[in-house]
């Protein structure tokens, strides 16, 4: 398999055509990442630098180096490490600082780090924002100063999308395009699409590992919020809870709060009455709290707080069952495993790609991936 290697200004430098292994980790929630190990040929050392883009072939995915390492061995020879994140992973360096309340999400992104952007050193260099497939999120004031990519996150997971950012070959010139994706259902509940089951009986599943922990789950949130002094006009706190539905020994409840946005407003003040008896009004500022965007912002920062029950399956795929053509990252599919008693309809949260000497192998997780200590102590 050729690696195709590009400048940050997106110029073909050169194929890397000699590796020795590549981990190709995509997430349908927020951006993947990548290693590839190489043999530290003239080439590969030329081509592998930090900023360099990497495109795999049949891939929407593009590679971004942050890591380089270098090493020698007199015995085993050189070799050059390097690892990064997918381009969708550039949102995570930068903060919401400038949005209008009529921007949904792509307009925010756009605005941030796209051509709409008013800082032109904020901007991520040829970066177009795909806006024909809408996302349901609309700005408020509260979430400014956000890192834009754990915003991006939490508005997906909350709307059942991805975010993807291409490289595209233009006519004239490359350029990255960032576009939306929502997942089908292609599990066996619905009949609109084709139905894929994962299953030891199909002789479609080599290997199989079924998962599911408790340990530090969320799925009850309850939001509310706090006024802060000097409000003129004080409602009751607008307050918010997700995962209603759930009871007994399956409910587990947290809390989080934010601070209600406030919008101050003109309003007029009666002072007194006039010489013939009429009434004297004058000017003032006010405060008010904008109970909508409080709830707006209440609603993420529920989904956010929300840490779901892990059940889920891990395995290797045959690829002869159709990866990227019969179904998807970000699909729901069916999982089977009678003699585990185990019938899951799942979304497929992430797939590994793993490339070496002895081939290719394809492990998609099913269902809420397990968390690491590093989501626990978040």
């Amino acid at each position: 398999m050729d690696l195709s290697i590009y400048s940050p200004e997106l110029k073909l430098l050169g194929v890397a055509d000699e590796f020795s292994s590549l981990i190709w980790h995509r997430r349908f929630f927020k951006a993947g990442y990548f290693k590839l190990s190489a043999p530290a040929l003239k080439n590969n050392i030329s081509l592998l630098r930090k900023h360099n883009l990497i495109e795999k072939p049949e891939s929407d995915e593009i590679g971004f180096i942050t890591s380089v390492k270098i090493t020698y061995d007199s015995e085993k020879g050189g070799t050059v490490d390097v690892s990064g994140c997918f381009l969708s992973g550039l949102l995570s360096r930068r903060i919401i600082t400038d949005a209008g309340e009529s921007d949904g999400l792509l307009e925010i992104i756009d605005k941030q780090c796209g051509s709409a952007c008013s800082e032109p050193i904020r901007q991520i260099p040829s970066l177009m924002i795909d806006k024909t497939v809408p996302v349901n999120y609309f700005y408020t004031e509260g979430i400014k100063f956000y890192n834009l990519a754990e915003f991006c996150t939490a508005v997906c997971m909350q709307e059942l999308c991805g975010i993807c950012i291409k490289l595209v070959h233009g006519s004239n010139e490359n350029y990255l395009l960032l576009t939306v994706r929502y997942g089908v259902d292609r599990s066996v509940e619905q009949t609109e699409n084709p139905q894929v089951v994962f299953s030891e009986e199909f002789d479609n599943l080599l290997s199989a590992e079924y998962s599911y922990s408790e340990d530090n789950s969320i799925n009850t949130v309850y939001g509310y919020s706090t006024v802060s002094p000097g409000v003129d006009d004080k409602p009751a706190p607008p307050e918010y809870l997700t995962g209603a539905e759930n009871s007994g020994f399956n409910r587990l409840e947290a809390s989080v709060s934010v601070k209600a946005v406030i919008e101050t407003y003109t309003a007029m003040k009666f002072i007194g009455y006039g010489a013939e008896g009429n009434p004297m009004y004058e000017t003032e500022q006010r405060k008010r709290v904008k109970v909508a965007d409080t709830l707006k912002l209440l609603k993420l920062e529920c989904e956010k707080g929300k840490r779901e029950i892990a059940e889920n399956v891990s395995g290797d795929v045959k690829l002869e069952l159709g990866y990227k053509k019969d179904y998807e990252l970000g699909d729901i599919v069916t999982i089977y495993q009678e003699n585990w008693n185990v019938t899951l309809n799942r979304r497929i949260y992430e797939v590994t790609e793993y490339y070496d000497s002895n081939g290719r192998i394809v492990q998609p997780v099913f269902g809420n991936p397990l968390r690491t200590i590093a989501d626990f102590i978040k």
